[in-house]
């Protein structure tokens, strides 16, 4: 069985044993959109003792009501709950509920209320899969009130239209205007998760969204990063977040220094000049480069045999000065470079000044 069919098997004991069980949220919402499932999370009214007694279980959150599955993968599974009310904005107190609907109104948004049955039977009672289909990110019932209970929601919110490259309804979106100072609230670890989120998605809706309505405006480090991000294309966006937030409050000239380096290397695709300018550490940005989409291997193949990678050229930088004036200077040198990375003339005194003097 595969890691689906095999979370509809445990749905399938789960009733024979004389329980209710659904497959819940994400995975319901990505199984909609054809969207590979990472994860899968299972709700019932089971109580979690009998799991225990019928399941290999591995216990991650007794105090919130879940538990982890293994069989052949893993699967998240909670008893239905209500939350009954938040501490800052952030933490519910819970009590368990038999009723998966009463369950499914303290969720976020409608497209996350979405429940699976054994039989791949969906039941959608907030209209999720029209907003799915419209790419809308709805919150349930009062926005205002949704955000209120839970500050992460809104970063949620964000996350989900740069994955998704989905709207954030104009009632939310409102709501998250309103409710932003509720960031503040938030956990530092929370926020960076978060943050790292938003900034490695496909799209940038989440980030447009920040920009547009100083979304950051209470989480001054957060603002501060996001500044610097701004000043970059899009596909360098990704580079700051990469060096992390310690160092560049560090050493902000230094780390500008870098994305520099790594912005040249990725506008000009890593020719033999910018691998040859900028090319020094990139022992240090495998990963990085990878998770961009390149291939690393072709490209540290490259550096490690570029003709002047470890050496200097045959003309000094005094030498060249005495021949040319301002600008024109580090016009010859680069011409001299590429002629010598491509293999046009070797790397001796005499093939350069022929080249110079043509």
């Amino acid at each position: 069985m595969n890691y689906f069919e095999k979370a509809l098997s445990i749905l399938n004991k789960i009733e024979d044993l004389g329980y209710e069980a659904y497959i819940v949220g994400g995975a319901v919402r990505d199984y909609i959109l054809n969207i590979k499932l990472n994860d899968i999370d299972i709700t019932t009214n089971m109580p979690l003792d009998l799991i225990k007694d019928n399941f290999n279980i591995l216990e991650n959150g007794i105090l919130y009501d879940s538990i982890t599955i293994i069989d052949e993968y893993e699967y998240e599974i909670t008893h239905f709950r209500c939350d009954i009310s938040y501490e800052n904005h952030r933490h519910p107190k819970i009590e368990e509920t038999d009723n998966i609907y009463d369950d499914l109104k303290r969720r976020d948004f409608t497209m996350n209320a979405l429940i699976m049955d054994k039989n791949k039977k969906i039941i959608d009672k907030y209209n999720g899969i029209e907003d799915i289909n419209k790419k809308i990110i709805k919150a349930i019932g009062d926005p205002l009130i949704r955000f209120d209970e839970d500050a992460l929601r809104i970063l949620r919110a964000l996350h989900f239209a740069s994955k998704l490259n989905f709207k954030i309804d104009k009632n939310t979106l409102d709501a998250i205007i309103i409710k932003k100072n509720l960031l503040s609230f938030l956990s530092d670890e929370r926020l960076e998760d978060y943050f790292y989120k938003i900034i490695y998605s496909k799209y940038n809706n989440g980030l447009n969204y920040i920009n547009e309505y100083d979304l950051f405006e209470y989480i001054p480090k957060y603002k501060k990063l996001l500044n610097l991000i701004n000043d970059f294309k899009k596909k360098d966006l990704k580079l700051a977040y990469y060096f992390k937030y310690n160092e560049y409050f560090s050493n902000e000239k230094e780390l500008k220094k870098k994305i520099d380096s790594l912005s040249n290397l990725i506008n000009n695709n890593f020719d033999d000049y910018s691998l040859y300018k900028f090319g020094n550490d990139i022992n240090n940005y495998i990963d990085l480069i990878e998770n961009l989409g390149y291939d690393s291997k072709d490209i540290l193949n490259k550096y490690n045999n570029l003709v002047l990678k470890d050496e200097a050229l045959a003309i000094s930088n005094y030498e060249f000065a005495k021949m040319y004036k301002g600008k024109e200077i580090s016009e010859k040198k680069e011409l001299v470079i590429k002629a010598v990375l491509k293999k046009k003339i070797k790397n001796n005194r005499e093939d350069i000044l022929k080249f110079l003097n043509r």
